[in-house]
C-alpha cells in the first residue's frame, strides 16, 4: 500500500474514533483528536465543524463562531456532508458568507461579546441565503442578547420564516387568549385594542370575540389573507413602523413580535406613541435567561431559530419599557412556549 494511502487511513481511523467520541459525548477525547485532523485535507472542515460545536458546549464561544466560519470557508458545500438528503439545505453550496455581520447592541450600541455559537442551518425554515452560523453577542450594559449574523430576509420567503409551513389557527389557544384579554379587561380604560404581528389570528379572533374594537397588522401577506377570510377580520397587511395609525389605543397586543424585530427601541417607541396614559401592552418574548432555557441548555430550540435576531431578559425588557414610559405590572411565564414570558405594562 502506497504511503499516501497509509497516511489516508490513518486519518480516517482517527476521525472515526473522533466521532465514536463525539456521539458519547467525550468531548475532551474528541475534541484531542479533532485538533490533530483539522489540517488534514478531506477531514479538515469536518474537524473544524466538529470542534466549533464542541468549543460552544464548553463555553468558548467566540472560538466556537470562528470555526464555524473557517470550516466553511474550506468546504462550502459542507451541509451535504451534515444533513440528512431529504433536508432542503442538504445541497446548498456557502460561496459568499454574507459578512454584514452586527458588533453592536441595537438598544444601546455598545459592542457585544459572543455568548452562544450555533449552526442554524439544520432547521428546515432556514432561508438559502442566511448564514448557516448563528452568532449570538452579549451587551452587559443592556443584559440583552443579539444576533451578529443579518437576519432580513426576502419577501418571497417571508412565510417560510414568520408561519409554519400551513398556515392555521390552532383551536387550544384560544381559552388561552380568552384568559389573557380577560384580564387586560382589568387594567385597561377602554376596547381599542391593536395586535402587531397577528400570526394565525387566534389572539385578534378571540377578542372581537370578547367585544374589543380590533385593529390588527402583520408583515406577513400569507397570514393576513388567512386571518381575514377564516376569522371575517380586515387585518392590515404592511410594516407596523412605517404604517400609519389613525387612533390611540387602549391596549397594545405583541404576541411573539420582538424576538423578530430588527429595531426594538424605535418599534417600542412608536408601542409609546399610539399609547395614552393608562394603555396596557401585553408582550410575549422568550427570555434568555429563563428557567426553561437554563433547564434546556443546549437542547434548547430557540438558540438555532433563523427567525429571531434577538433576545431579551427580564431586565432588558423591563429596562426598554421604562424608557418609553411603561411600568410592568405583572410578569408570567408563557403556558404556549418553553422559555417565553409575558409582561403586562401599563403606559405611565
Amino acid at each position: 500500500m502506497a504511503k499516501q494511502d497509509v497516511d489516508f487511513e490513518k486519518k480516517l481511523s482517527a476521525f472515526n474514533k473522533a466521532e465514536e467520541y463525539f456521539a458519547k459525548q467525550d468531548y475532551e477525547a474528541a475534541l484531542s483528536l479533532y485538533h490533530k485532523l483539522k489540517e488534514a485535507g478531506p477531514f479538515s472542515a469536518l474537524s473544524f465543524f466538529r470542534i466549533a460545536w464542541i468549543s460552544n458546549i464548553l463555553g468558548d464561544a467566540e472560538y466556537s463562531s470562528a470555526c464555524y466560519y473557517k470550516a466553511f470557508a474550506i468546504d462550502p458545500g459542507l451541509n451535504s456532508k451534515i444533513l440528512p438528503k431529504e433536508h432542503p439545505l442538504h445541497s446548498q453550496v456557502y460561496r459568499c458568507m454574507d459578512d454584514r455581520r452586527v458588533k453592536n447592541c441595537p438598544l444601546c450600541g455598545n459592542k457585544g461579546t459572543p455568548y452562544w455559537s450555533y449552526y442554524i442551518a439544520m432547521q428546515p425554515n432556514c432561508p438559502k441565503y442566511f448564514n448557516p452560523i448563528r452568532t449570538w453577542l452579549y451587551c452587559e450594559p443592556c443584559h440583552h442578547l443579539f444576533s451578529a449574523e443579518p437576519t432580513d430576509y426576502k419577501g418571497d420567503e417571508a412565510p417560510l420564516l414568520h408561519t409554519s409551513m400551513e398556515t392555521r389557527a390552532e383551536p387550544m389557544r384560544f381559552h388561552l387568549y380568552s384568559r389573557i384579554l380577560s384580564s387586560l379587561r382589568g387594567y385597561a380604560q377602554g376596547d381599542a385594542l391593536l395586535e402587531v404581528g397577528v400570526g394565525e389570528g387566534e389572539c385578534i379572533a378571540v377578542a372581537r370575540e370578547l367585544l374589543y374594537d380590533v385593529t390588527g397588522i402583520d408583515i406577513t401577506k400569507p397570514c393576513v389573507d388567512y386571518v381575514n377570510n377564516t376569522f371575517k377580520l380586515n387585518v392590515i397587511h404592511g410594516d407596523f413602523l412605517t404604517h400609519s395609525f389613525e387612533q390611540i389605543f387602549d391596549i397594545i397586543i405583541l404576541g411573539d413580535v420582538l424576538e423578530h424585530v430588527q429595531e426594538p427601541q424605535a418599534f417600542i417607541e412608536k408601542v409609546s406613541g399610539l399609547s395614552h396614559s393608562g394603555s396596557v401592552l401585553w408582550i410575549s418574548t422568550p427570555n434568555f435567561e429563563s428557567t426553561f432555557t437554563l433547564f434546556a441548555g443546549h437542547n434548547d430550540p430557540m438558540r438555532r431559530e433563523p427567525a429571531h435576531c434577538g433576545y431579551f431578559s427580564y431586565i432588558s425588557l423591563n429596562n426598554l419599557l421604562d424608557k418609553y414610559g411603561f411600568d410592568v405590572v405583572n410578569y408570567e411565564i408563557s403556558a404556549q412556549y418553553n422559555g417565553s414570558m409575558e409582561i403586562t405594562a401599563i403606559k405611565k
